[in-house]
């Protein structure tokens, strides 16, 4: 199939499909330049994230334990190889297709109105001899009208002088009958002629535009529209072309992210090399002592609630930790033991006697401590008063209860 043999009266369509190819290849080209635009900016903030490791100048990466440390080192420098691919596939856009291809769609289109204008005239000229030739052909059917009517009066003016031979009237009709006639017949072999001669100049017109003519014109545009549709062609080959650079940068970061960012990572390793670094320095914890503080409380009371049977007051005008005082017991009326179980009471009370004196002993400890804490807010010489009375009554205290218990 061809423009020529196929589109032979089409010059004009043909030239809009022209023009519709080179309105997507300019389109497209724009795309691109847009394309080539965000390629440079993805791969200029690539470049940027594959400057350092991920938190900024002080990352928190860099204090991260060996596996984890090197998977993200991986990201950061497949970032930046993946960045520079995109910042060469831009500028292969622009330097193949964005800055030589809007002069080629340019020139391109300048020769496609050339060739509209040009087949536009062949046709103007053709159209232009029909019209020529549509005007004699009318005239000519004219003539051929006026003639007929010219040969029907003649003959029916022969008629009447036959009908009245010798009158003159009659012969005179009959005579300017034939001359009309006469001329009528010339007027239309005449117009005849010129429309025949019309006829033949737009058939020479015509075979010579649509037989030789418009057959290269189209020739040339079939011609012009493929050289549009190769170029477009190459252009998306440049394009699709430059994705192959992707190829081997992907497949290395694919490689290098899934060795380290996949099955280097070790999750034990970076545990133990962390628990060394964060190791504690002791080997177990210690427990608490609990130290006791007088109560304050307690000490009012002993002072202001002497114990009984010991001195009310030092010379220094401290109290002596006083003896707890035991509960009365209810009085119960006294059963007199039998013979028997009296020795085993006996026995009894005597072994719970002496845990009661160590039981007051325990006691009583807490109480002269409190005395001890006293005596460091007192003056030197009254603190050393102090010390040897509570000794001497510590003494006959022991004295007292060690004769209570021989009473017993």
């Amino acid at each position: 199939m061809s423009f020529a043999k196929d589109i032979w009266d089409g010059v004009d369509r043909v030239s809009e499909h022209i023009a519709l190819q080179l309105a997507v290849a300019k389109d497209l080209v724009e795309m691109l330049a847009k394309r080539a635009k965000f390629e440079e900016d993805y791969a200029k903030k690539m470049a940027d994230l594959g400057k350092q490791l991920p938190g900024g100048k002080n990352p928190a990466a860099a204090k991260i334990e060996a596996t984890v440390h090197e998977a993200l080192e991986t990201v950061v420098s497949t970032t930046a190889s993946v960045g520079k691919t995109h910042l060469e596939l831009a500028e292969e856009i622009n330097a193949q297709i964005v800055k030589p291809f809007p002069a080629f769609l340019k020139a391109k289109d300048n020769d496609r109105k050339r060739m509209l204008k040009d087949g536009e005239k062949k046709i103007k000229i053709l159209k232009d001899l029909e019209t020529t030739a549509k005007k004699a052909h009318d005239s000519y059917e004219k003539a051929a009208a006026e003639a007929r009517r010219a040969v029907e009066e003649e003959k029916k003016a022969k008629a009447e002088l036959q009908a009245n031979p010798g009158i003159k009237k009659f012969e005179t009709a009959a005579g300017k009958a034939s001359t009309v006639k006469t001329k009528a017949l010339d007027r239309m072999t005449q117009a005849e002629r010129i429309a025949m001669s019309a006829v033949e100049t737009v058939n020479k017109c015509m075979q010579k535009t649509y037989d030789e003519e418009m057959p290269a014109l189209l020739g040339e545009m079939q011609k012009l529209s493929e050289e549009i549709f190769d170029k477009t062609a190459e252009l998306l080959a440049i394009f699709a072309n430059g994705h192959e650079r992707f190829e081997v940068p992907y497949k290395e970061a694919y490689g290098a992210l899934t060795e380290k960012a996949k099955e280097k990572l070790d999750k034990e390793a970076d545990m133990n090399e962390f628990i060394q670094k964060a190791k504690s320095e002791k080997d177990k914890y210690e427990l608490l002592e609990f130290v006791k503080i007088p109560n304050p409380n307690e000490e009012e009371l002993e002072e202001e609630e002497p114990k009984k049977d010991e001195p009310a007051a030092v010379a220094s005008g401290v109290e002596h930790p006083k003896e707890e005082e035991k509960p009365k017991e209810e009085e119960k009326p006294k059963e007199e033991p039998k013979e028997e179980e009296k020795p085993k009471e006996e026995e009894k009370k005597e072994e719970e006697k002496p845990k009661e004196e160590e039981k007051k002993e325990e006691e009583e400890k807490p109480k002269e401590e409190d005395e001890k804490s006293k005596e460091e807010d007192t003056p030197k010489e009254e603190k050393k008063k102090h010390k040897e009375h509570k000794h001497k009554e510590h003494k006959e205290h022991k004295e007292h209860k060690h004769k209570d218990r021989k009473e017993k």
